[in-house]
């Protein structure tokens, strides 16, 4: 009978010792584990025209719970750190960017963003204005601007040429001039123009240019700017 309550007694304290070691967090005589170190990772947006500003968050769990770097690349060479933060695309292309977290103890984890699509920036011209600029003593034989009439506005890929007709007519009676130049103003950038310069026109005599421009490469709305040369 003492043997029974002996034995009783001992399982008793057994447990008692097993239950106080696993309140107090220590190791259980089963042994225990703290979870893997795992990151996940998002991105807003995902889709969109260059230039596109992508937001990225991530979220470390597991591991040592402090983390002290988050290395972020963007699948296109660039690079970024933080947990949270932001970097643009100014190339269309498909994207897969990636996040690499490292707890205190030096372990390490990586999650990526598949699929960040970025398409060519959308230009809309929605007109222009040409001012002539006059050299010598002569002037106001021009009309005092040019505009869009037709095909304005429009809409093209980014970094595209696109192509202006204007027709310009001399009011002068007495004497001859000459169109020498045109240029445009930033963003976008000359690229040629027909017939070419320079163009003398008689009194009362039409002629018609083509000048192709460049447009810029940042989605948006523009009107192109100009100056014809003239004397």
């Amino acid at each position: 009978m003492l043997v029974v309550v002996v034995a009783v007694v001992a399982i008793v304290v057994v447990g008692l010792v097993a239950a106080m070691v696993l309140t107090s967090g220590g190791n259980s005589p089963f042994g225990s584990s703290k979870p893997k170190l795992s990151v996940t990772a998002s991105a807003s947006p995902t889709s969109g025209y260059a230039d596109l500003a992508v937001a990225f968050t991530a979220s470390a769990q597991g591991g040592s719970d402090t983390y002290s770097t988050y290395s972020w690349s963007f699948g296109n060479g660039g690079s970024g750190s933080g947990a949270s933060t932001t970097y643009t695309y100014d190339t269309p292309g498909t994207y897969s960017a990636a996040v690499t977290v490292t707890d205190s103890s030096g372990a390490t984890a990586t999650s990526s963003v598949v699929g960040i699509t970025v398409s060519p920036a959308q230009i809309t011209i929605t007109g222009f204005t040409f001012t002539p600029s006059y050299t010598g003593t002569t002037s106001g034989y021009l009309a005092s601007s040019y505009t869009c009439v037709s095909g304005c506005p429009t809409t093209i890929t980014g970094g595209a040429d696109w192509t202006i007709t204007m027709t310009l007519t001399s009011s002068a009676i007495l004497f001859n001039h000459n169109i020498n130049d045109f240029t445009v103003s930033s963003p976008f950038t000359f690229v040629s123009v027909s017939p070419s310069l320079p163009v003398t026109l008689s009194p009362g005599q039409s002629a018609t240019f083509q000048v192709t421009v460049q447009a810029p490469s940042v989605t948006g709305s523009y009107s192109i700017t100009g100056t014809i040369s003239t004397n």
